[in-house]
């Protein structure tokens, strides 16, 4: 049995995400959604992840956002 470390091989980098050119919403909803969602990435704006989504809704809502999570 070999037990020998090896280095790695540099990956390939990444030019865009397989799941996303094959994703196709099946309703209005779902294409208005996603239609946003692709001006928001060309922009350069970066998504927000959930805690960030949560920051946003209470800034906008005049709230202070939950600090016990």
């Amino acid at each position: 049995m070999n037990l020998a470390m090896t280095t790695p091989r540099k990956q390939p980098s990444i030019l865009s995400n397989p799941a996303e050119e094959e994703f196709h919403p099946r309703t209005p909803l779902g294409r208005r959604l996603w239609e946003i969602r692709k001006r928001i990435v060309e922009s350069g704006e970066p998504l927000l992840d959930r805690e960030g989504l949560e920051r946003e809704i209470a800034e906008r809502r005049g709230g202070a956002a939950e600090r016990s999570r």
